[in-house]
């Protein structure tokens, strides 16, 4: 075998190896996070907001700060130790999810009034939003993700 075709033969059944069914490779356009400004400056208080179009009826939002939001078709349930919403029908409260740098709503806006300390010691004053869209169960719909950075200035 030349050399010329191991090469072709080894890039083929490297190709047939990979797998991309089951990904989403359009851009999702329903939802525009309007504020802050990507890569803005904020100062404490801000509001987050954004605009939509085109989605289902019942859906809400769920903006998670600094942190990486639940998988898809699951709720935010799954931030939680299994034992402690089993035992609590309204499992997660708006407050415990605040402990873990979430909110929902089902407004187009939030107001934030405190941000969770970062662990990122060169940019310790970056954060970054990322919403995410809910379906009246409570699941995460898809895999969209809607972000914006921004830096927070301080009042010293």
């Amino acid at each position: 075998m030349t050399g010329g075709l191991r090469l072709s033969v080894a890039v083929l059944l490297m190709l047939t190896a990979c797998r991309v069914s089951g990904i989403a490779l359009v851009q999702d356009d329903r939802v525009t996070i309007v504020a802050p400004e990507d890569h803005g400056t904020v100062t404490l208080p801000f509001d987050i907001s954004w605009r939509t179009r085109d989605l289902d009826e019942g859906t809400t939002f769920a903006l998670f700060l600094d942190r990486t939001p639940i998988a898809p078709g699951t709720t935010l349930v799954a931030l939680f130790d299994d034992a402690v919403c089993a035992r609590d029908p309204s499992c997660p409260s708006d407050d415990a999810l605040l402990g873990f740098g979430v909110r929902r709503t089902v407004q187009t806006s939030l107001l934030i009034e405190t941000l969770p300390p970062t662990d990122r010691p060169s940019a310790p004053d970056m954060h970054v939003a990322t919403l995410i869209l809910l379906n009246a169960s409570g699941s995460r719909i898809g895999e969209s993700a809607f972000s914006v950075t921004f830096k927070v200035a301080h009042n010293d």
